[in-house]
């Protein structure tokens, strides 16, 4: 009984471990594919929520435009980090318990 419990406990740690993992990669991916358009004011199909939140950051924060770009860039970039660091947690929280 007990194997069991440890058998399903791996199978969940794992499907939680590839969930988190889509999850940091979306994050990633997303925060590189707007670095040319944060950093190089690159035109290209940016999605309107973005922009929208950029302006929202300057506006109630009275922040330039340089900073509140590296603020949305950040506000991406730090919860994929993140979510793969614990992503990889869980991965290979089965392999401590051995």
């Amino acid at each position: 009984m007990l194997a069991a419990n440890k058998s399903k406990k791996k199978q969940y740690l794992f499907i939680v471990s590839i969930f988190l993992f889509l999850l940091a990669l979306v994050f990633l991916f997303y925060s590189l594919y707007l670095l040319p358009y944060l950093l190089l004011n690159f035109t290209y199909d940016v999605p309107e929520f973005i922009v929208l939140l950029l302006e929202k950051i300057q506006a109630y924060y009275d922040y330039p435009v340089n900073k509140s770009k590296i603020l949305l860039w950040i506000l991406l970039f730090i919860p994929g980090v993140l979510i793969s660091y614990v992503s990889y947690y869980f991965s290979n929280a089965d392999k401590k318990e051995s």
